[in-house]
């Protein structure tokens, strides 16, 4: 080529002038998914940072691995112990870690889509191509549109703040028939010849450990209560079983031999993942009283003369079929109704025998209702289990009725760190509900409420003004108890009839509570909208010029995090009367960084005053700066 051809434009190579820093032309804006932070020489995920206490380097994923191949031998090669069928559709398994599991288990079920997720991308590229993962909080709310078959979590120990609330979110995941299976060590060392008491310095590792993980919020001793959990839950069948996992070749027997040789290299890896972080931040130890504990501890596990073990606990449990389902709520209600004075159906027992036929006859589940006795049976069990209790009978046939305000429920609110702008609805409303099959994402929630900080304003005039805030719901029961000595005063009256019954709470964010001017155990009406309109874009701005400041720090994720903490839209300018207005939102950025935004307008365009946000919906964001001081002239 001469001098003179012409180059090129791709090829030109341009060198930055010495001292400046080289721009990476291929960034991309998930880049921060795949950021780290780094402490005490360890790596740790960036994503939802702080909620995981463990680092997710080389060293962590080369432990993970191990703990995959010790449960292999544990198991005897088997990668659960439920009775699951061969012809699964969709299993999910949580915390997925390096992915391992969920790799093998698409090995052996080519038939099935497994879904891995975890805070830390560290899962390989290259996977079976029924295999995919994805960086996801479970403890944040499941917005997965189509049920499981099978859900797994291994070893989520110090991972998980409220199991309860995790389990009922799998419970309203899965499929009939479907099984959850729990798999991980309990937070106890033991040994069965009293060689424990020779290890003082594990005994108090273990107790502090277990201190710590309590002040984080993430217990670690909790596999011995899974299977309670799992019947709490709802889940039917639930079985237990306990092996030992011996730290160190001291048993006779070459398969625990060659597990305990494993599993002591194993242990020695936990205390340098768990016991920097933890002990530091926790329980405020130095850098000096760790490192000293923890080579205590591993000589302790070394000694030949100290033979300890783990319990591993293997829990599962059977989402019943409806129409076993059904059939158990009925027989529990005509017992009931023997006792009081409530008007029932009569039952004979050839009606009995009728309820349930055989299970191939009739194998139906929620949403996918296979004969029109199946639907039968559901109403009557709905409106025989809340008539003249709860709300008036019309209220189940929202969806048969003309579109337009239900009655108003009286409840209170209950303040809890949701981090969403969804509620948790009372447990009878959530039983209504669910027998009418209707999927959380298609029910808005509209709470109205007297607005206290608006009192001072209007004593003049004796009144105090009213708001009306619409939020989605979660698909879960509210968790405060029933409360049957209280009684509502104040929404007594807007009820067609005497509230004998108690209060019911809703759980809402405390954050988003606090921007909508609502107090804890404040009084309030709740109503359902069944199927919304959707709104495929909103344009959305800060409520404020300090909002916008924290949301351009998160500008990459702000549609992410709309969309997930986000389902009920106000409608922009709907309410044009004195006194009302259109309330904003609270979007949670970080665990401690919220920021408000408020609605400008919605495509398409609603005559409602609400709407839902469609989960492919598009956002669009117009900034708000400060005003600058004007200038004063002399």
């Amino acid at each position: 080529m001469s001098e003179n051809s012409p180059q090129d434009p791709a090829a030109t190579v341009t060198t930055p002038p010495e001292g400046h820093l080289e721009v990476d032309d291929n960034l991309d804006s998930n880049d921060s998914l795949y950021h780290s932070t780094y402490e005490n020489g360890r790596r740790y995920h960036a994503f939802r940072e702080g909620t995981y206490p463990v680092p997710n380097d080389e060293d962590e994923q080369d432990r993970m691995d191990l703990v995959h191949h010790v449960y292999s031998i544990l198991l005897d090669g088997k990668l659960h112990l439920a009775p699951i069928d061969d012809n699964l559709q969709r299993v999910l398994d949580l915390g997925t870690g390096t992915g391992i599991w969920a790799i093998d288990f698409a090995d052996e079920h080519p038939s099935a889509a497994v879904i891995g997720n975890d805070l830390s991308p560290i899962q390989p590229e290259w996977n079976p191509p029924n295999c995919t993962f994805e960086v996801d909080d479970y403890e944040d709310e499941w917005l997965y549109r189509t049920e499981f078959d099978f859900i797994h979590a291994r070893e989520l120990e110090a991972c998980v703040g409220d199991e309860d609330l995790m389990l009922q979110r799998a419970f309203r995941h899965i499929r009939s028939n479907g099984y959850v299976e729990l798999q991980g060590v309990d937070a106890r060392f033991e040994s069965d010849d009293g060689t424990l008491d020779k290890a003082p310095n594990a005994k108090l590792w273990m107790k502090h450990l277990i201190e710590a993980c309590a002040k984080f919020g993430k217990p670690v001793d909790c596999a011995y209560k899974w299977k309670d959990r799992l019947i709490k839950a709802g889940f039917v069948d639930v079985q237990e079983e306990v092996r030992k996992l011996p730290i160190g070749p001291w048993p006779k027997d070459p398969k625990l031999k060659e597990l305990g040789r494993y599993q002591a290299i194993q242990e020695s890896k936990v205390i340098d993942s768990y016991t920097p972080k933890l002990f530091e931040y926790a329980l405020g130890w130095s850098a000096d009283e760790i490192q000293v504990l923890m080579a205590k501890v591993k000589n302790e596990l070394r000694d030949p003369a100290v033979h300890l073990y783990l319990p591993v606990y293997f829990v599962w449990g059977l989402l019943q079929s409806l129409a076993h389902q059904l059939y158990a709520q009925q027989r529990v209600i005509q017992r009931r109704s023997s006792h009081t004075s409530c008007p029932t159906r009569p039952t004979t027992k050839n009606q009995q025998s009728e309820t349930l036929p055989d299970s191939d006859k009739y194998s139906v589940r929620f949403g996918s209702w296979s004969t029109p006795r199946a639907i039968e049976a559901c109403a009557f069990i709905a409106f025989t289990r809340f008539n003249d209790r709860f709300f008036p009978p019309q209220s189940l046939r929202r969806k048969m009725a003309p579109p337009g305000l239900p009655e108003a429920i009286p409840a209170k609110i209950s303040l809890l760190n949701l981090q969403n702008c969804f509620v948790n609805l009372p447990p009878l409303l959530c039983s209504s509900l669910d027998s009418l099959n209707t999927p959380p994402q298609n029910v808005l929630i509209e709470l109205s409420y007297e607005d206290l900080t608006s009192r001072d304003v209007s004593e003049a005039s004796n009144s105090i003004p009213s708001r009306s805030a619409f939020l989605g719901w979660t698909g879960l029961q509210s968790r405060q108890r029933y409360h049957s000595s209280e009684e509502p005063q104040s929404l007594s009256r807007n009820t067609s009839r005497p509230n004998n019954r108690g209060s019911s709470w809703v759980d809402i964010d405390a954050a988003f509570a606090r921007t909508l001017g609502l107090d804890d155990g404040q009084e309030a009406t709740i109503a359902l909208h069944l199927e919304p309109p959707l709104v495929s874009t909103v344009h959305i701005e800060p409520l404020t010029p300090e909002d916008w400041e924290i949301i351009e720090l998160h500008a990459s994720f702000l549609e992410f995090y709309l969309i997930r903490q986000v389902r009920a839209l106000p409608s922009p300018g709907y309410y044009r009367t004195e006194g009302a207005q259109d309330h904003p939102l609270t979007l949670h950025l970080t665990p401690t960084t919220t920021a408000n935004i408020k609605l400008v307008s919605l495509h398409p365009p609603t005559d409602s005053p609400f709407a839902r946000l469609d989960p492919n919906a598009e956002v669009v964001i117009a900034p708000k700066s400060r005003q600058r001081p004007s200038r004063t002239h002399s």
